[in-house]
């Protein structure tokens, strides 16, 4: 397990895994408002959503 989601439990792991798909499809279809909607939503859970060239990171605020 990476340090920075140690912690996470399977439940909300799985959650933050669903919203990043949703992200990644909304970015493809350029619906930046939904995308941001689901970032906020991401931040709201304390991820902090990292965009790279191989596709979103995340990591737990901390």
């Amino acid at each position: 397990m990476d340090w920075f989601r140690a912690g996470v439990s399977d439940g909300l792991r799985s959650e933050i895994e669903i919203l990043l798909e949703q992200r990644a499809a909304a970015r493809a279809a350029k619906d930046w408002p939904e995308a941001d909607r689901i970032r906020d939503r991401l931040n709201a859970l304390n991820v902090v959503v990292m965009d790279g060239p191989d596709g979103a990171t995340w990591r737990v605020k901390g």
